[in-house]
């Protein structure tokens, strides 16, 4: 039995090519899986820890600042206070005060001098009576109730004298002491009149309160949407060449529509003058816009990559497969391009008129903005499709806002109304993205301050 053997090397190579032809390719869900599973990010710890950075150093610095008001209060107080007592001493006392201090002469000693003038007026009446007292105490006319007592009784009434009776010494010493509490009372009287002040002054007046700083709560809904701009090397050219030629407008040739975003955050406010504010604070801004698309077959696309020298064999390509197409498609799908960002406004308010009630305002801030949540979608180089690329999109950016609003101050409370304009300052993608896309934001601004006591 004859059997034939082929050894020809075109028989394998015609199997290789046909065997090639029925790969198999992974869905995008599954190419996503393998990407997230390679790329973990860290998102909230870096929010968690620029917020709770914050929260401390808020609370730092209004604690040092009332300490320094409180402290500045009181020595002003306590120097309003003693000045005062100098001068009803010196009213008092009718001596004269230099160097902003009372003589050596003290409150009690003061009304001692002022009671020696009263004293001396009384001096010849009381002397006799002073100078009775001791004899009356030593050697009392009741003190013995002997017969030798008794005659001298009669023998005083015979002769003519006039007799005193028991009770008579006693109401001679109730008159003594008498004047001398009313003396007594008089100096208490004078101290309670130079104290007045110092008394009143402790009770009635408080504290400078410090009202230079306020709390702000905000939000601002509106629509967000984004400027593109494309951008190609002049010295050199890329692999795959877009449909038409090159510079062209983007913005021509997508189909992109605004959509409801919104902020939202808080602020403290300081006064630096009545009409000059200062504000630092911290917010969350949600932007996105919508994308019309087609739905296809998976297909494979790249996006050449900006060299930072122009030179065209240093230039990187990025290839992928993708199913949603820009151009050209049968089965409309409707994506979105959000962005969640995390920002720290830095700005001043100027008051431009009004009243403390009633006031038209104008401000503006600087914002250093953290990306915490992305769902971006990018367009190929030859602006065919969308493909994702999460290493393409920047993390850090900043962002700049102008406002202005009306403000009414009602129950203790300021409330404020006013559009809103807020504008991405760098791209949304790194450098090496040829088209560049800046975020923008139209809204109404909601807010409500209350000053802090």
């Amino acid at each position: 039995m004859e059997r034939n053997f082929y050894d020809d090397d075109d028989f394998e190579d015609f199997l290789k090519q046909k065997a090639d032809q029925y790969n198999l390719y992974p869905s995008d869900r599954v190419w996503d899986t393998i990407y997230r599973s390679l790329h973990a990010r860290r998102k909230w710890y870096a929010a968690t820890g620029a917020l709770l950075l914050l929260t401390t150093m808020v609370f730092i610095s209004l604690e040092i600042v009332s300490t320094g008001y409180q402290k500045a209060a009181m020595n002003i107080v306590n120097d309003s206070v003693s000045n005062a007592h100098s001068l009803l001493a010196s009213s008092v006392t009718g001596k004269d005060i230099s160097g902003g201090s009372i003589s050596a002469t003290s409150p009690s000693a003061s009304a001692d001098a002022n009671s020696t003038k009263t004293n001396d007026s009384k001096k010849e009446s009381s002397d006799e009576s002073d100078n009775e007292l001791p004899r009356l105490i030593s050697n009392p006319p009741f003190a013995g109730n002997s017969l030798a007592d008794t005659k001298e009784k009669d023998n005083r009434s015979a002769s003519g004298k006039l007799y005193m009776p028991m009770e008579a010494p006693l109401l001679e010493l109730n008159n003594i002491a008498g004047k001398q509490d009313k003396e007594e009372e008089e100096e208490k009287e004078k101290k309670l009149e130079i104290n007045w002040l110092q008394d009143r002054a402790a009770l009635r007046l408080s504290p400078f309160k410090n009202k230079r700083y306020h709390l702000q709560f905000y939000i601002s809904p509106g629509a967000s949407y984004r400027r593109l701009n494309n951008y190609r090397d002049t010295k050199a050219t890329n692999n795959i060449s877009p449909l038409s030629g090159d510079p062209i407008n983007v913005d021509g040739i997508v189909d992109h529509q605004p959509a409801f975003g919104l902020e939202a955050g808080s602020a403290v406010l300081y006064d630096i003058s009545d009409r000059f504010i200062l504000k630092g604070g911290i917010q969350l801004n949600f932007v996105r816009y919508n994308i019309s698309a087609y739905k296809s077959a998976r297909e494979m696309t790249a996006i050449t990559l900006s060299s930072a020298t122009g030179s065209s064999s240093q230039q990187q390509t990025i290839t992928s497969y993708s199913s949603i197409r820009n151009l050209g498609g049968r089965f409309p799908q409707e994506l979105q391009n959000q962005y969640l960002q995390l920002s720290l406004p830095i700005g001043a308010e100027f008051r431009v008129l009004g009243n403390k009630r009633f006031q038209f305002n104008v401000a503006g801030t600087l914002q250093p903005t953290y990306l915490l949540y992305n769902n971006t979608y990018l367009l190929t180089s030859d602006y065919g499709n969308y493909t994702k690329q999460p290493d393409l999109v920047r993390k850090w950016n900043v962002n700049a806002a102008m406002e202005a609003y009306i403000s009414y101050s009602f129950g203790g409370l300021r409330w404020q109304a006013g559009p809103q304009f807020r504008y991405q300052l760098l791209s949304t993608y790194t450098d090496r993205y040829p088209i560049r896309e800046y975020l923008m934001e139209y809204g109404l601004k909601i807010g409500v301050t209350k000053t802090l006591k």
